[in-house]
């Protein structure tokens, strides 16, 4: 591991501990330091970390590092006032609702506006999305996205940092991840929050099975970065010695996650409880997960891509995969999808004339993510993940 991205994780560790770090080395750019904290989107909390030691770090990199801890206070507290309005709503309204995500996982840090969240994530079951959306057009909430039939979520924002996404589904419905066939269990465990009628939490197994969810599902297509163990570290830290284990690696085991969870633990022990290790696996996946930033990258997109589809004949795969996009996300891009499907020749044609005609800019950026594209590296992704167990 790099020395900016160890003393990242070491930092991190000090704000969790409620430690203040021993050293600021004198070695480290901080210009590098700070776009990799914001490549992981854990600026504030290295912010919060050295904030006694501010005198020894280059003021151009304490002045953007204090704009983005400052900033995240004034999302988190406009995101926690709605939530509240949210919930508040749905309960007069008799709506069931379930916060999720980083809306709970905040309040085990040490300040709530530490854990940065780009939307607030709330679970109201299947058959609640027209009486939601009746709730949010009364709370002046502009509609993003709504289809209660097809969308495993529906998205709404006001203001300039609120997004909210009201979720039918923990999980989209995909071929390639078993993970989403114990959605339905942990749906169906969640509990009343004391003295509400309509609101819920999910039990604490739940909610750490879906956290791990989360992650092998972003791993699995794209990448996921150190935020996301961060959050893993510290529910375990809180909750790990009353968790029902049997129970949590009996429905790993059923989502064929078990391979997988035990890497989680095992990258979260050596950055987090600094324990040495000699897993190439678990190195292997500190180095992904290092590079993948908050939730990967195209370029390792198309390098993974590209090695699939390696063979002469089919080199040009990749740009044909592009264009024409499968039906679950041609019809998150044409609505019209959702209820004439057979329409889908038609709006490939769309895409392609609207591409060329219209935004030539993005053939560019598709041949560079093409040219850049690292076969060596698209090969060392696809035999992790494989020994990842996804």
């Amino acid at each position: 591991m790099d020395k900016h991205s160890k003393y990242i994780i070491y930092l991190l560790k000090c704000v969790i501990k409620n430690e203040l770090p021993e050293t600021v080395p004198d070695d480290i750019n901080w210009e590098l330091l700070f776009n990799l904290a914001q490549y992981h989107n854990v600026s504030n909390l290295v912010y919060y970390a050295l904030q006694n030691c501010l005198g020894m770090i280059d003021p151009q990199t304490v002045e953007k590092l204090t704009m983005m801890y400052d900033q995240y206070i004034v999302v988190e507290v406009q995101q926690q006032y709605y939530l509240d309005l949210i919930c508040d709503s749905f309960e007069d309204a008799g709506i069931l609702y379930v916060p999720m995500k980083g809306s709970v996982i905040k309040h085990l840090y040490p300040e709530p506006n530490l854990r940065s969240s780009t939307d607030i994530d709330v679970y109201i079951g299947k058959g609640n999305a027209a009486k939601a959306k009746a709730v949010m057009d009364k709370l002046d909430f502009e509609t993003i996205e709504y289809d209660a039939e097809v969308l495993i979520h529906d998205t709404y924002r006001i203001g300039d940092f609120v997004m909210v996404e009201l979720h039918h589904e923990l999980l989209p419905k995909v071929p390639y991840f078993k993970g989403i066939e114990i959605c339905p269990e942990l749906q169906s465990s969640i509990i009343p929050m004391e003295g509400k009628k309509y609101g819920y939490e999910f039990t604490k197994e739940s909610f750490y099975i879906f956290m791990i969810l989360h992650i092998a599902k972003h791993v699995k297509h794209n990448g996921m970065g150190i935020r996301g163990y961060l959050d893993v570290w510290i529910y375990l830290r809180e909750y790990k010695d009353i968790l029902d284990w049997d129970l949590i690696n009996e429905l790993f085991e059923k989502a064929d996650l078990t391979t997988f969870h035990n890497k989680v633990l095992g990258l979260v022990d050596y950055w987090f409880n600094e324990k040495k290790t000699d897993d190439a696996d678990v190195l292997a996946f500190s180095a992904h997960t290092i590079g993948s930033g908050l939730m990967g990258t195209q370029q390792m997109v198309v390098s993974e891509e590209l090695y699939k589809n390696k063979e002469e004949k089919k080199k040009h795969k990749y740009y044909i995969d592009t264009i024409f996009l499968p039906m679950e996300f041609m019809r998150d891009k044409y609505k019209i999808l959702r209820k004439a499907p057979a329409l889908l020749p038609l709006c490939w044609i769309h895409r392609i004339l609207n591409v060329v005609l219209f935004k030539r800019s993005r053939l560019t950026t598709m041949k560079e993510h093409f040219n850049d594209a690292d076969m060596a590296r698209g090969e060392r992704i696809v035999k992790l993940k494989e020994r990842l167990g996804l």
